[in-house]
């Protein structure tokens, strides 16, 4: 019951998802289980949820387990637990190191996503069963959605509003305190908590299919860092309500992706299975430009920020924006995390012709 091996596994999807342009589905694919984990996940829906919470809310303590473990055997749940639970486990244990890696080395980090992506544009194009010229207009279409997308928002406007946000808190003495974690601060407003939930879904719609990246979604939708963020906050017990409101309405929208979002694109994905599966690949293909490890920088003067749950002024921040460019020097670093990241797909891509 213990299930180690299927923990592995389930931390091995989780490392995926957590980095940007890796998917957990193809990790499933390689590791044998995509097909029982597509099936059980489909299984899950308002009325089995409905089902276990009648079982659960009447009768004595030991007939309450003994439901939720017939419950869970009988639709293969514990197998969906014990995934569920190590990618949890690698999204907690490696949230602080890409925080840190994004924040702190920037294009060197963006170099080895963008070797990962770079190459493994090749799993979902060998998806398509019957190649023809419709899938390039196709695809072209999921290249312009990420541009889209990646223009939409403006990572320098972000840093203003949250330095305000932050500058009114640390007004009120109350909030210096580390009593401030129990209280609710506003720092996300609700249009930036509703763009959270639908980022979740949409996310985690995108994990379970192989060839493309949950992570990079978030990426592209700006909302990666926001997630890591307030993950590694919680795990370091230093954190705000905003925090976990954040987080909560994040997991809504991995429960709303799962049981709406992913059997909507499961059916589509079934019904124009090369159609969508060219769109994925543009999708993927576009991600290059948001990943591209160098890019225009601007630095504000005088920005509140929070480090390790504590508010501090810092004289000069530099920001990354959307806007790619060449870089001048400095490229050597980026350089060699883009060819480790290329070699890292190979290793991946490899196994996953072997399994197939």
């Amino acid at each position: 019951m213990l299930g180690l091996k299927e923990i592995v596994y389930g931390y091995i999807i989780g490392c995926a998802n957590v980095i940007p342009g890796v998917s957990g589905g193809t990790f499933a694919l390689i590791l044998g289980i995509l097909e029982r984990l597509m099936h059980v996940i489909n299984t899950v829906s308002f009325s089995k949820l409905k089902e276990l919470f009648s079982g659960i809310k009447s009768g004595s303590f030991k007939n309450r387990i003994q439901f939720f473990h017939n419950f869970c055997k009988t639709n293969d749940y514990y197998f969906l637990l014990k995934i569920v639970g190590g990618a949890v486990l690698a999204s907690v244990t490696l949230a602080g190191v890409m925080t840190y890696c994004i924040e702190n080395h920037f294009s060197a980090t963006y170099g080895l996503f963008f070797g990962m992506i770079l190459l493994s544009i090749i799993i979902p194009f060998k998806l398509i069963k019957s190649r023809k010229w419709r899938h390039l207009l196709i695809g072209g279409l999921g290249v312009y959605l990420v541009f889209s997308i990646n223009n939409v928002s403006n990572p320098v406007k972000k840093v203003q509003d949250k330095s305000k946000i932050y500058k009114s808190q640390l007004s009120e003495t109350a909030l210096k305190e580390e009593s401030s974690r129990f209280s609710y601060n506003n720092t996300y407003s609700s249009t930036e908590l509703v763009k959270i939930f639908f980022a979740g879904a949409i996310a985690i719609s995108a994990m379970i299919l192989p060839g493309l990246s949950g992570s990079l979604i978030l990426l592209v939708l700006g909302r990666y860092l926001t997630i890591m963020s307030a993950v590694y906050s919680v795990f370091k017990f230093r954190f705000t309500l905003d925090e976990l409101v954040l987080l909560t309405i994040f997991a809504f929208g991995l429960i709303v992706g799962i049981l709406l979002f992913a059997r909507i694109l499961e059916f589509i994905f079934k019904k124009w299975h090369d159609d969508t599966t060219a769109f994925l690949t543009g999708l993927v293909g576009g991600s290059l430009f948001a990943l591209w490890p160098f890019k225009v920088t601007e630095t504000l003067k005088d920005v509140h920020v929070k480090v390790d749950g504590k508010i501090e002024l810092i004289s000069e921040k530099i920001v990354y924006t959307n806007a790619n460019c060449l870089p001048e020097s400095g490229w050597q670093l980026p350089l060699i995390t883009f060819l480790i990241g290329c070699a890292i797909m190979v290793f991946f891509i490899k196994k996953d012709t072997e399994t197939a």
